[in-house]
This record gives C-alpha cells, sequence and structure tokens, in this order.
C-alpha cells in the first residue's frame, strides 16, 4: 500500500519530468518560468484531500526551481493558509498515467497558479 507521503513524492517527480521535458516549448517555456519566479524561495501549501466529503488527510509544501518541483515537508497538521486543496483520486490518476501528463503537461492542475496570479478558475 502506497502511503500518501510516497503517493505526493512520486507526483512531483512527473511534474519534474513534465517541466524538463517540455521545458523550450514556447508556451511551457513561459509558464516554467512564470512557476519559477512565483515560488523563488518560497513555498506552495497544498492540502490533500479525499472521500466523498474532501476532508484534508495530509498536508505538504512543495517548492520550484530550475524546472524542479521540491517536496520540502509534510504534516497531519493543517498549516497557516494554504494555497491549492487537491483530490487524492487526481494524485493517484497522474501518478498512475505519468506519460499522459509528461506529454501534455497542460493536463496538470494549475489552479493554485491561477488563483495566486488572480486569475479565475472554472
Amino acid at each position: 500500500m502506497t502511503t500518501n507521503v510516497e503517493l505526493f513524492t512520486k507526483y512531483t517527480e512527473v511534474c519534474t519530468q513534465a517541466m524538463r521535458e517540455n521545458c523550450n516549448a514556447p508556451f511551457y517555456k513561459l509558464a516554467f518560468k512564470l512557476v519559477d519566479k512565483l515560488y523563488s524561495n518560497k513555498t506552495l501549501k497544498v492540502a490533500l484531500c479525499s472521500g466523498k466529503t474532501q476532508r484534508s488527510v495530509d498536508f505538504f509544501e512543495i517548492s520550484f526551481k530550475n524546472n524542479k518541483c521540491h517536496l520540502k515537508q509534510h504534516s497531519k497538521l493543517k498549516p497557516k493558509g494554504f494555497h491549492w486543496k487537491v483530490n487524492k483520486s487526481y494524485i493517484e490518476h497522474v501518478v498512475k498515467s505519468p506519460k499522459a501528463y509528461i506529454q501534455s503537461p497542460y493536463k496538470i492542475d494549475l489552479d493554485w497558479a491561477k488563483s495566486r496570479l488572480g486569475l479565475e478558475t472554472y
């Protein structure tokens, strides 16, 4: 059985591979530079949710630098505010189908970035 930490670690590995393999494509080059700029020396706080009630089960802090996603911290305790509330089933899907997300990184959920930029999410 995979723990939530192992699952989220694998998710960050898929994101890193997607960033590295697509970093020279025009749109992604701009998007990844923006992520690096927004989160250089900062962390993104993530609440991993599960079940029908979308109850937060784990909390993570990740950072981005040089087209790489780094898992910085894991906690069972809710931090002061978080930037992204993500469903565990989405993370599981990314981990089970990494090629789909690496070949088409636009499939990676970036709602956290949109909200940080003041853009609406749908």
